[in-house]
């Protein structure tokens, strides 16, 4: 089991990355989900991000063996926060009723997220110094993935109002 949850935990190894980990598991992570890009289907990325967001709620735990840091080499949880960020701006965009890029709605995502992930602030930065094991380590970039979405939200707004 501690081996599958190495697997899963470091997604797929990647974490193990010796220059920015985190990034390195968002790039997977961003790698995995881009075929929707052909095919965009909200239902698809809803369960996509509800099924590593278990993952990374499963077997966590079980790679931190009663450890309750926040471990560079864990990237599941940056899959599960960058998908959620993809799931706001697909519900958003067919809520506008807009046919965005989405090559380029994916790669601002990405970046979205990893600014949120990365500089923490506000609630996310409070979840990530109070919240220990799997719960803190999920949290912070589900958070984040919330903040991302949200932020890349308001940017289809302007794109539809103002741009197209």
């Amino acid at each position: 089991m501690k081996k599958l949850a190495e697997f899963i935990s470091t997604l797929f190894y990647f974490g193990n990355s010796p220059v920015v980990p985190g990034t390195v598991g968002s790039l997977v992570a961003l790698i995995i989900i881009f075929p929707l890009v052909w095919v965009p289907s909200i239902v698809l990325c809803f369960f996509v991000t509800v099924f590593v967001t278990v993952l990374g709620f499963i077997f966590i735990p079980f790679y931190l063996q009663g450890k309750t840091d926040d471990l560079q080499e864990i990237v599941i949880d940056e899959a599960a926060g960058l998908y959620l960020t993809i799931l706001f701006a697909m519900i958003t965009s067919k809520l506008l009723q807009i046919k965005p890029n989405y090559y380029i709605i994916f790669i601002l995502c990405f970046f979205l997220f990893r600014l949120f992930d990365i500089t923490k602030p506000w609630i996310i930065g409070y979840f990530d110094r109070n919240l220990k094991g799997a719960v803190g380590i999920m949290m912070d970039d589900l958070i984040a993935g919330i903040f991302a979405g949200f932020s890349m939200g308001i940017m289809l707004l302007i794109y539809k109002y103002y741009i197209q």
